[in-house]
């Protein structure tokens, strides 16, 4: 999820993909201001400094999103299709029909409090049992119990991903169906449960922990898929509430907690099994949605050459030296510079691009590398969590490689071949 605020002015201040609120009429027509671009629901816009602040907006997502003059999604509200954009929030417009019956919105210049993306319903989760990850979208770290702690009541938490025995989860369907599962710790054998009394397990807030198997709503957890960005939610069966990271936090030992759902990526998980790694060696990377090779063609002595991908052949420049630093991740030589894969300026962004470097050892230059197929990669930046992607799923020569929150797409899986 992307949420930010930038200064500028015009329709085409807002990315494709994204929908924008601004704070003047006519998208900022008397010069730059700030405007507000998102990609995924906003719960209360009090929190990212942009409550009653929108007197225009733009949509360039795929999807319809809702304004509402109520943070959480309440009060009065305003249906914004596809590619809609208006100059002037919102003088005596109608409720569009596909959000409920017409009536009058009147004026909601400077009172929008929440933006809900009307993504696609969510789909019930099909893994086969078996061991994985959660990553949670949020942070980009991973649900894991304290220290593999083997008792009844310890506490489930967020950790930078390891691949200990603590961060990995066995999911079992149950015999409800529905995409219900169990989650049973491999370094523990206990299973996720909420804490508590009946009465307890229903509140906000409600602690997550692991206790012994026992044949209780709270131990089962609705999995659901979310299409658009192919991350999970998971309600707890007893209370319906999701499994959420306290306070949307994305620091060590942040406690894992359930609350109502709120459609923040404190509440997104990205689900993977657990994966074989990559033997050490030199390989060449080849994109899987577009065929074509991570390329560092571009190479300056000082650093900072530019990675693209490029039709493959075969040279030095498509040739990368995987060197393990620590359990399952690596950092990447290319063979042609000498110099390292790095996200330029250790940036944490979206979008932030690719560059080769000379190693420093920095987390920006260590890369996760998880197994999505046979032979195929996805490689997570230590840093920033982020993943290693090809932008807009592009398939052209010469497209910019950057990094960009997890999802199912193609552009970031990369198939391993051992070079020569």
């Amino acid at each position: 999820m992307t949420v930010r605020i930038i200064r500028g002015q015009g329709p085409d201040a807002c990315p494709w993909g994204y929908w924008a609120l601004y704070e003047n009429k006519r998208y900022n027509e008397d010069g730059p201001a700030d405007i507000l671009i998102s990609d995924s629901s906003v719960w209360n816009l009090k929190d990212v400094g942009f409550n009653d602040r929108t007197s225009s907006y733009v949509n360039r997502t795929r999807y319809s999103i809702t304004l509402y003059d109520d943070a959480g999604f309440e009060g009065r509200q305003f249906g914004v299709g596809s590619g809609d954009q208006y100059h002037h929030v919102i003088h005596e417009r109608t409720i569009r029909p596909y959000f409920g019956s017409e009536e009058e919105v009147g004026d909601m210049n400077d009172a929008v409090s929440s933006v809900r993306l009307r993504e696609p319903a969510l789909e019930p989760a099909t893994f086969p049992a078996g061991l994985y990850t959660l990553v949670n979208g949020g942070s980009g770290k991973a649900l894991e119990v304290s220290g593999g702690a083997p008792e009844d009541g310890a506490n489930i938490q967020q950790w930078e991903f390891n691949q200990s025995a603590a961060q990995q989860w066995q999911l079992d369907p149950h015999s409800d169906g529905d995409g219900v599962y169990t989650l049973t710790n491999k370094a523990s054998g206990k299973r996720m449960d909420v804490a508590g009394s009946d009465s307890d397990k229903r509140q906000d807030g409600a602690n997550v922990h692991q206790w012994a198997a026992v044949e209780h709503d709270s131990q089962k957890w609705r999995v659901r898929l979310r299409p658009s960005m192919g991350t999970y939610t998971l309600t707890n069966v007893f209370n319906g509430m999701a499994l959420d990271v306290a306070d949307g936090s994305t620091a060590n030992g942040a406690n894992v907690q359930q609350w109502q759902h709120n459609e923040t990526d404190a509440q997104k998980w990205t689900i993977r099994p657990v994966s074989r790694k990559p033997a050490a060696g030199t390989y060449t990377l080849t994109n899987i949605g577009s065929d074509k090779a991570l390329d560092a063609a571009d190479t300056t002595a000082e650093g900072g050459g530019a990675v693209a991908q490029r039709s493959r052949h075969g040279y030095p420049d498509q040739q990368w030296t995987l060197t393990e630093v620590s359990d399952g991740v690596y950092t990447l030589t290319s063979v042609y510079s000498g110099q390292v894969l790095d996200v330029t300026g250790g940036s944490t962004d979206n979008g932030a691009p690719l560059q080769q470097w000379p190693s420093n050892g920095s987390p920006a230059q260590q890369w996760k590398l998880t197994e999505a197929g046979e032979g195929i990669y996805r490689l997570q930046c230590v840093g920033s969590g982020k993943f290693l992607d090809v932008a807009a799923n592009s398939t052209d020569d010469g497209a910019i490689v950057h990094q960009w929150d997890a999802n199912d797409y193609n552009s970031q899986k990369w198939r391993l071949t051992p070079a020569g």
